[in-house]
């Protein structure tokens, strides 16, 4: 998913200052080799009204090469990504319904083609940061997360709540284990936080993820500042 509108809220918080941010990763660092197919089903609140979501991975070919399509579907957004099984991206597509905007980032190696429509606008921007990760899709790298020891991720990603490509640096960290209750099972569940490097970090909202502990790991729950979502079938 987009991060829906946790993204936007963090972008506005502090994006200028994060232009000069760097990610010390340079190979990708949410591994999706081992990652089976997954079909889900997730409920929760969208800008405070009940909503819900569909969310698969299948594993593909792409120009003769192994990848993973990823898809998520909403009522009010529908993101579809294709990743290669090390976590390099190759092309997101983003329908931003409620607001009638488009996006088409075709990655490249030194960075990706981001394409922009809404009402009959389009802009095209060339953006040069190698090293990308999918945030569009980064619940689903998270089950990549070195569980099992775990530390401090940073890595770059372009604003998709941008016209223009704008990118950014993020981190991921696992700041705690917690109990979750979810379709009625109580679960352990480790919690990653997502949030912004750099000085503006200090002022933007953090997103939060909750994974099964036991392993393989399961994708169980999202929390932002204007949503959240729970795993309620598959998975």
């Amino acid at each position: 998913m987009t991060l829906h509108a946790g993204m936007s809220s963090i972008a506005a918080a502090g994006l200028a200052g994060l232009l000069l941010s760097t990610s010390n990763d340079r190979d990708p660092p949410f591994r999706l080799d081992d990652l089976p197919n997954l079909s889900m089903t997730f409920a929760g609140r969208h800008h405070g009204a009940p909503a819900t979501a569909t969310y698969s991975v299948q594993h593909e070919e792409c120009d003769a090469a192994k990848c993973l399509h990823i898809l998520w579907q909403a009522s009010f957004n529908r993101i579809e990504s294709w990743v290669r099984p090390d976590g390099r991206p190759i092309r997101s597509v983003c329908n931003k319904i409620e607001t009638g905007e488009d996006i088409v980032i075709a990655y490249t190696m030194d960075g990706a083609i981001y394409r922009y429509h809404k009402q009959g606008t389009s802009k095209t921007t060339t953006v040069q940061r190698p090293g990308l990760v999918e945030v569009l899709v980064i619940d689903i790298m998270l089950l990549a997360y070195p569980f099992d020891h775990p530390r401090r991720i940073e890595f770059p990603i372009i604003n998709t709540d941008s016209d223009d490509g704008t990118t950014y640096t993020m981190y991921a960290e696992l700041t705690g284990v917690e109990t979750l209750t979810v379709a009625g099972a109580k679960i352990e569940a480790y919690k990653i936080t997502l949030g912004l490097t750099g000085l503006f970090g200090a002022f933007a909202p953090d997103l939060f993820f909750w994974y099964s502990v036991r392993a393989p790991h399961r994708y169980l729950k999202y929390q932002g500042p204007d949503e959240s979502f729970e795993l309620s079938g598959g998975g």
